[in-house]
């Protein structure tokens, strides 16, 4: 089994990527990750600026619906079969929020005061946080979230 968390997006080189895991893999073998889409950035939280600046600092190369992740996939040589969706618009758009203002970039920059507050406060805010987070929907159907859980099996 090959695992891989929130990277495959950030690969500029997607099909040399997917060949090595189909390599690595025993007929059979399975893969699972899990990767943000498209909806990420359209549904991101703040100004475009920012936005842009985020993708410059941290950057995203594959948006990609489940069928382009199945023809991905399928060339080289791993069938998908299954999916699941995550991160809902409010989930979203929240933790877009949160990736943003704790990334190297802008802390950097101008530490957020959230950021200042947590480092201060910091079971206490993390507690906040911590409730904030659980209380909103993770799981979306298969795809309508900002992210896809997506398995596949070497052919």
């Amino acid at each position: 089994m090959v695992f891989n968390n929130s990277a495959l997006e950030h690969i500029q080189d997607l099909d040399s990527a997917l060949l090595e895991v189909a390599r690595v893999l025993k007929p059979g073998g399975q893969f699972a990750f899990n990767v943000l889409n498209h909806r990420y950035f359209e549904w991101w939280p703040l100004d475009e600026t920012s936005r842009q600046a985020y993708r410059e600092w941290q950057p995203f190369y594959h948006a990609l619906s489940i069928e382009e992740w199945s023809q991905c996939l399928s060339k080289a040589g791993l069938q998908l079969t299954g999916h699941q969706g995550y991160f809902g618009y409010e989930v979203s758009r929240r933790f877009a929020e949160l990736d943003y203002h704790f990334s190297g970039y802008y802390i950097r920059k101008l530490p957020f005061r959230n950021v200042k507050m947590y480092l201060r406060w910091s079971f206490l805010s993390s507690w906040i946080l911590k409730r904030q987070l659980e209380a909103l929907a993770w799981k979306t159907e298969p795809d309508a979230g900002a992210g896809y859980f997506i398995q596949a099996v070497k052919c």
